[in-house]
């Protein structure tokens, strides 16, 4: 992987998904589970940066697993796309470009929640 990796021209958000969990359970399912989702979305962040600190790959990995489950059940398209894409990221790469791929990841986490709570305030 190289910088350009750290780019990522997935959508944000995938419409079709929120639709279909709107269709499932409304607007107030959704919302509680774009309540968990924000809650993952503030926790998720220090535990990748902790994990990196400490080279830890095993966890970092597994933190992506879960955070990028979450995202894709939820259409936080690009959220999904970039853990997917670094969930086999080597200790080097993490070590070089690991803090890059954690500041993108915030603001389309940030970017993410936003466009989610517009289907359900």
């Amino acid at each position: 992987m190289t910088r350009s990796a750290l780019a990522c021209d997935a959508p944000l958000i995938d419409d079709a998904t929120v639709s279909a969990l709107l269709r499932l359970g409304g607007e107030r399912f959704l919302g509680a589970l774009l309540d968990q989702f924000a809650l993952e979305c503030a926790m998720a962040p220090p535990a990748l940066c902790a994990a990196l600190r400490a080279g830890d790959v095993e966890t970092f990995h597994a933190l992506l697993h879960g955070l990028g489950s979450a995202a894709g059940n939820l259409g936080a398209r690009r959220v999904f796309a970039r853990c997917v894409a670094w969930r086999e990221a080597s200790a080097a790469l993490l070590a070089r470009e690991g803090d890059a791929f954690l500041a993108a990841l915030a603001e389309d986490l940030a970017r993410s929640l936003v466009a989610l709570r517009r289907f359900a305030p």
